[in-house]
């Protein structure tokens, strides 16, 4: 099993240090939702701090082989992804915060996309990396401002969830609550986080 854990630097020292034992129970407490816990919440209780009683909502992992690591978490993008016969595609033009799992969603995409420009110029004839990329460069003109838009907007909600203002709390709380309640909305919003309208 693997578990991408994004949480504050100093949380992620402190569950990298910890003893298999401890990290086995923050691992349970977080997949099972401690009150006040909120997966996105930067502003979680301190290891020791954490709340013992929780709201049962996923079955407790009884072990967990823990070859644990850590990494910062970065968005970088690839100014162009077709240049003299090299395709960049996937994580090689692009890296997005792991949320969503839309980073391998935008590969899969990238990849249909590119497989799609390789066909038509195959189906001419045509050398698929001459006459300056040509046959190449709408693959990026497609799928460069679709990935750009995607990481911003996943960048966005990541920022909107790294404030913590009390404030600020209670109108994304609002905000979110009003997105639920229109299917229309919501419904759009699952469609590109699919790639059905990407």
């Amino acid at each position: 099993m693997n578990i991408v854990w994004s949480t504050t630097p100093t949380e992620a020292e402190a569950l990298k240090l910890c003893s298999e034992a401890d990290f086995l129970r923050e691992v349970n407490i977080a997949l099972q939702g401690a009150p006040g816990f909120h997966a996105m919440s930067t502003n979680k209780p301190k290891l020791s701090l954490r709340a013992k009683a929780v709201i049962p909502c996923m079955p407790a992992v009884p072990m967990f082989p823990t070859n644990r690591a850590t990494f910062p978490l970065s968005l970088g993008h690839a100014p162009e992804y077709v240049r003299n016969r090299i395709v960049l595609l996937g994580d090689a033009a692009h890296c997005i915060h792991p949320m969503a799992g839309q980073g391998v969603n935008l590969g899969i995409y990238d990849a249909e996309a590119l497989s799609e420009v390789i066909q038509v110029a195959a189906a001419a004839g045509s050398d698929i990396g001459g006459d300056g990329d040509i046959h190449l460069l709408p693959y990026q003109k497609d799928r460069l401002p679709k990935n750009v838009a995607m990481m911003l907007a996943i960048h966005s909600l990541k920022s909107i969830y790294e404030v913590e203002n009390e404030s600020f709390n209670s109108l994304r709380g609002i905000g979110m609550n009003l997105w639920n309640l229109s299917p229309t909305i919501k419904s759009q919003t699952i469609r590109v986080a699919m790639g059905l309208d990407v």
